[in-house]
């Protein structure tokens, strides 16, 4: 599994992206680096529940599409309560983001077995995983392992990839912003006064 830094910089691309945010906040980039590694909260029960069955949690249910889809069903449930109404376009971007992290996930080598995410759970229970990754795995079996050079390659790695992404993510959203964004048909938006 990638590190929490890796998901929560895909994921603050993907807000610039898709979110397009007037101005970055630092709770609102807290709130959006929690919610790509929600779905690792399942480490919780792998650490509740008694060996070997606390073992097979991590990477299951919450490391789905579904769940992402039921994060948006959940999200817009408490959009409604909170305002009176459902707003299923932010709702959509949690679960956009809630789902980030199996996509993560995806293009990182996994050595322990079941190898991968269940993507496509309930629909069916096999594991997926990409052929060519683009991180390396996390090892955590103990300190010495947490601060072995493998960590500091994966680390290194995540950010060789995740920070273009970021970096690239940021210059669309600097410089591009929505009312400069090309328009079907028209190259740019014309300024007041200018003859269309």
């Amino acid at each position: 599994m990638a590190l929490p830094l890796g998901h929560a910089v895909a994921g603050w691309s993907l807000c610039l992206l898709v979110a397009n945010p007037k101005r970055i906040e630092w709770r609102a980039a807290a709130l959006v680096g929690l919610l790509t590694v929600v779905a690792d909260f399942d480490l919780l029960a792998s650490f509740l529940l008694p060996f070997p069955a606390g073992r097979y949690w991590h990477h299951t249910v919450t490391h789905t599409f579904a769940f992402g889809l039921l994060t948006w069903v959940v999200a817009g449930g408490v959009f409604w309560l909170a305002r009176g109404k459902a707003s299923w376009r932010e709702a959509g971007l949690v679960a956009l983001l809630v789902a980030s992290h199996t996509v993560v996930d995806y293009f990182t080598v996994d050595e322990s077995e079941p190898r991968g995410v269940p993507l496509f759970w309930p629909l069916n229970t096999e594991f997926y995983i990409a052929a060519h990754p683009w991180f390396l795995n996390i090892q955590r079996q103990d300190l010495w392992h947490l601060l072995s050079w493998h960590n500091v390659r994966a680390v290194v790695g995540e950010l060789l990839v995740t920070g273009p992404m970021l970096a690239l993510s940021f210059a669309w959203w600097r410089f591009y912003p929505p009312c400069r964004r090309r328009q079907p048909g028209w190259p740019w938006k014309p300024r007041h006064g200018s003859r269309s």
